[in-house]
Protein backbone atom coordinates (compact mmCIF):
# COMPACT_ATOMS: atom_id res chain seq x y z
CA UNK A 1 0.00 0.00 0.00
CA UNK A 2 2.85 2.40 0.87
CA UNK A 3 4.35 1.90 -2.59
CA UNK A 4 1.01 2.74 -4.24
CA UNK A 5 0.72 5.97 -2.22
CA UNK A 6 4.28 6.93 -3.15
CA UNK A 7 3.57 6.28 -6.83
CA UNK A 8 0.37 8.34 -6.70
CA UNK A 9 2.23 11.17 -4.95
CA UNK A 10 5.01 11.02 -7.55
CA UNK A 11 2.47 11.07 -10.38
CA UNK A 12 0.73 14.12 -8.89
CA UNK A 13 4.05 15.90 -8.43
CA UNK A 14 4.99 15.10 -12.03
CA UNK A 15 1.65 16.50 -13.20
CA UNK A 16 2.24 19.78 -11.37
CA UNK A 17 5.80 20.01 -12.75
CA UNK A 18 4.60 19.28 -16.30
CA UNK A 19 1.93 21.97 -16.07
CA UNK A 20 4.44 24.48 -14.68
CA UNK A 21 6.84 23.74 -17.52
CA UNK A 22 4.05 24.30 -20.05
CA UNK A 23 2.61 27.59 -18.79
CA UNK A 24 3.32 28.66 -15.24
CA UNK A 25 3.56 27.30 -11.73
CA UNK A 26 0.33 27.63 -9.77
CA UNK A 27 0.12 30.97 -8.03
CA UNK A 28 -3.42 32.23 -7.40
CA UNK A 29 -4.61 35.70 -8.34
CA UNK A 30 -4.55 37.82 -5.20
CA UNK A 31 -8.04 38.28 -3.70
CA UNK A 32 -8.01 42.11 -3.89
CA UNK A 33 -6.81 42.02 -7.51
CA UNK A 34 -9.45 39.41 -8.35
CA UNK A 35 -12.06 41.70 -6.79
CA UNK A 36 -10.82 44.66 -8.89
CA UNK A 37 -10.87 42.49 -12.04
CA UNK A 38 -14.41 41.22 -11.39
CA UNK A 39 -15.62 44.76 -10.71
CA UNK A 40 -14.14 46.02 -14.01
CA UNK A 41 -15.19 43.02 -16.11
CA UNK A 42 -18.25 43.35 -18.29
CA UNK A 43 -19.80 40.22 -19.74
CA UNK A 44 -23.08 40.15 -21.59
CA UNK A 45 -25.55 37.26 -21.35
CA UNK A 46 -24.43 34.42 -23.59
CA UNK A 47 -20.82 35.58 -23.87
CA UNK A 48 -18.09 33.05 -23.19
CA UNK A 49 -15.25 33.62 -20.72
CA UNK A 50 -12.11 31.44 -20.77
CA UNK A 51 -9.41 31.23 -18.14
CA UNK A 52 -6.25 29.59 -19.44
CA UNK A 53 -4.43 28.05 -16.49
CA UNK A 54 -7.46 27.99 -14.20
CA UNK A 55 -5.62 26.63 -11.17
CA UNK A 56 -8.09 25.88 -8.39
CA UNK A 57 -10.97 27.59 -10.20
CA UNK A 58 -11.35 30.67 -7.98
CA UNK A 59 -11.35 33.16 -10.90
CA UNK A 60 -13.87 31.10 -12.87
CA UNK A 61 -16.16 30.79 -9.86
CA UNK A 62 -16.01 34.54 -9.16
CA UNK A 63 -16.82 35.34 -12.80
CA UNK A 64 -19.64 32.77 -12.91
CA UNK A 65 -21.19 34.20 -9.74
CA UNK A 66 -21.16 37.78 -11.02
CA UNK A 67 -22.34 36.86 -14.53
CA UNK A 68 -24.81 33.95 -14.21
CA UNK A 69 -25.96 34.41 -17.84
CA UNK A 70 -22.42 34.02 -19.22
CA UNK A 71 -20.66 30.74 -19.93
CA UNK A 72 -17.40 30.30 -18.00
CA UNK A 73 -14.71 27.79 -19.02
CA UNK A 74 -11.53 27.10 -17.08
CA UNK A 75 -8.70 25.22 -18.75
CA UNK A 76 -6.11 23.53 -16.53
CA UNK A 77 -3.27 21.15 -17.40
CA UNK A 78 -2.23 20.00 -13.92
CA UNK A 79 -4.39 17.16 -12.66
CA UNK A 80 -4.01 18.36 -9.07
CA UNK A 81 -5.35 21.86 -9.78
CA UNK A 82 -7.94 20.47 -12.20
CA UNK A 83 -9.37 18.21 -9.49
CA UNK A 84 -9.32 21.04 -6.94
CA UNK A 85 -11.15 23.30 -9.41
CA UNK A 86 -13.74 20.65 -10.22
CA UNK A 87 -14.38 20.13 -6.51
CA UNK A 88 -14.71 23.88 -5.89
CA UNK A 89 -17.12 24.26 -8.81
CA UNK A 90 -19.19 21.31 -7.61
CA UNK A 91 -19.32 22.75 -4.08
CA UNK A 92 -20.33 26.17 -5.44
CA UNK A 93 -23.43 24.74 -7.10
CA UNK A 94 -22.86 26.99 -10.14
CA UNK A 95 -24.20 25.64 -13.42
CA UNK A 96 -22.57 28.14 -15.80
CA UNK A 97 -18.96 27.08 -15.22
CA UNK A 98 -16.97 24.11 -16.54
CA UNK A 99 -13.37 23.12 -15.94
CA UNK A 100 -11.50 21.27 -18.70
CA UNK A 101 -8.40 19.14 -18.11
CA UNK A 102 -6.52 20.17 -21.24
CA UNK A 103 -3.51 21.96 -22.63
CA UNK A 104 -4.59 25.57 -23.27
CA UNK A 105 -2.89 25.51 -26.66
CA UNK A 106 -5.24 22.73 -27.78
CA UNK A 107 -8.53 24.40 -26.78
CA UNK A 108 -10.30 26.48 -29.42
CA UNK A 109 -10.99 30.08 -28.46
CA UNK A 110 -13.06 30.92 -31.57
CA UNK A 111 -16.15 31.58 -29.43
CA UNK A 112 -14.36 33.53 -26.68
CA UNK A 113 -15.55 37.01 -25.75
CA UNK A 114 -13.00 37.23 -22.92
CA UNK A 115 -9.78 35.35 -22.14
CA UNK A 116 -8.00 35.70 -18.78
CA UNK A 117 -4.42 34.51 -18.24
CA UNK A 118 -1.96 34.58 -15.35
CA UNK A 119 0.90 32.87 -17.11
CA UNK A 120 4.61 33.54 -17.54
CA UNK A 121 5.81 36.11 -20.13
CA UNK A 122 7.18 33.43 -22.47
CA UNK A 123 3.84 31.61 -22.38
CA UNK A 124 2.01 34.85 -23.13
CA UNK A 125 4.37 35.24 -26.10
CA UNK A 126 3.43 31.77 -27.35
CA UNK A 127 -0.27 32.63 -26.93
CA UNK A 128 0.09 35.60 -29.30
CA UNK A 129 -0.05 33.35 -32.38
CA UNK A 130 -2.99 31.36 -30.98
CA UNK A 131 -4.92 34.54 -30.23
CA UNK A 132 -4.29 35.87 -33.75
CA UNK A 133 -5.48 32.62 -35.27
CA UNK A 134 -8.56 32.09 -33.12
CA UNK A 135 -9.92 35.26 -31.50
CA UNK A 136 -12.61 37.23 -33.26
CA UNK A 137 -12.40 41.03 -33.48
CA UNK A 138 -13.50 42.71 -30.27
CA UNK A 139 -12.50 39.81 -28.00
CA UNK A 140 -10.86 41.00 -24.80
CA UNK A 141 -7.72 39.50 -23.33
CA UNK A 142 -6.87 40.14 -19.68
CA UNK A 143 -3.43 39.37 -18.30
CA UNK A 144 -2.45 39.40 -14.66
CA UNK A 145 1.06 40.46 -13.64
CA UNK A 146 2.70 39.95 -17.06
CA UNK A 147 2.15 41.91 -20.26
CA UNK A 148 1.46 40.67 -23.76
CA UNK A 149 4.64 41.88 -25.46
CA UNK A 150 3.92 44.13 -28.40
CA UNK A 151 0.26 44.59 -27.44
CA UNK A 152 -1.07 47.90 -26.16
CA UNK A 153 -3.40 47.67 -23.16
CA UNK A 154 -6.69 49.53 -23.40
CA UNK A 155 -6.74 49.87 -19.61
CA UNK A 156 -4.88 48.72 -16.49
CA UNK A 157 -6.06 48.37 -12.92
CA UNK A 158 -4.77 47.00 -9.65
CA UNK A 159 -5.38 46.87 -5.93
CA UNK A 160 -1.79 45.85 -5.23
CA UNK A 161 0.73 48.34 -3.86
CA UNK A 162 3.55 46.30 -5.43
CA UNK A 163 2.56 47.04 -9.01
CA UNK A 164 0.83 43.81 -10.04
CA UNK A 165 -1.72 44.83 -12.63
CA UNK A 166 -4.54 43.34 -14.60
CA UNK A 167 -4.26 44.58 -18.16
CA UNK A 168 -7.06 44.58 -20.70
CA UNK A 169 -6.30 44.23 -24.40
CA UNK A 170 -8.88 44.34 -27.17
CA UNK A 171 -8.13 42.12 -30.17
CA UNK A 172 -6.96 42.61 -32.89
CA UNK A 173 -3.58 44.06 -32.00
CA UNK A 174 -0.75 45.05 -34.26
CA UNK A 175 2.56 43.81 -32.89
CA UNK A 176 4.67 44.35 -35.99
CA UNK A 177 5.67 40.66 -35.99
Amino acid sequence: MWIVLQLVGLALLASVAYAAANGAPWVPTRPKDLEAFIKALELKPGEKFYELGAGDGRVCIAVARKFPEAEVVGVELSVVQYLAARLRVWRSGLKNVRILWRNAFKVSLKDAAVVYVFLLPETNGRLDEKFRRELRPGARVYTYAFRMDGWTPTREFSSSPDGLHVREYVYPQSTGK
